[in-house]
């Protein structure tokens, strides 16, 4: 989904993911991402346990599969600050209740909204030699300027591919 338009420029969407360990099962992982994913669950004792996952530069198996509801954001930057944890609690109990049937999808939609426009990253950068760039995007990113580039790249152009319209 969209992020909202007073939300930060870095937030590039919002997510949903509802799987019964269809999607998640034996075989299946994660692919490559020049993206952050910030993603909210509900631990144990009932609160939330928030997840900031760095890009990924190849494919990644999944360790077990997943049965549950995640929601969460995905970034092009690391946030400067993880967000309080009362917005926090308020978007795992969201996420719990459209698990268990009791909620609704466009109130967790609403949370989710809500932590994108408060959802704060640091300023831009100045002026820094080539060198020092590409240190701070592999220390942001985990992969190289050069393999980033590539994968945005490839996601651009699965999105194209994803628009056009089928013969």
């Amino acid at each position: 989904m969209a992020a909202p338009e007073e939300a930060a420029k870095q937030i590039d969407h919002l997510f949903v993911f509802l799987d019964t360990d269809v999607l998640s099962g034996g075989g299946r992982g994660r692919f490559a991402t020049d993206l952050f994913t910030l993603s909210v669950t509900r631990d144990d004792s009932g609160g939330a346990r928030v997840s900031l996952a760095p890009p990924r530069s190849g494919f990644t198996p999944r360790p077990r599969p997943f049965h549950g509801v995640v929601a969460g954001l995905r970034l092009s930057s690391r946030p400067k600050h993880l967000p309080e944890s009362e917005v926090l609690d308020m978007l795992a109990s969201e996420r719990a209740r459209v698990q268990t049937g009791d909620g609704d999808l466009p109130a967790l939609i609403a949370v989710l909204d809500g932590l994108a426009r408060d959802l704060r990253f640091a300023a831009p950068p100045g002026a820094y030699s080539d060198r020092t760039k590409r240190r701070k995007v592999r220390a942001e990113t985990g992969v190289s300027r050069r393999r980033l580039a590539t994968l945005r790249r490839f996601r651009r152009a699965l999105g194209q591919f994803a628009s056009r319209p089928c013969r």
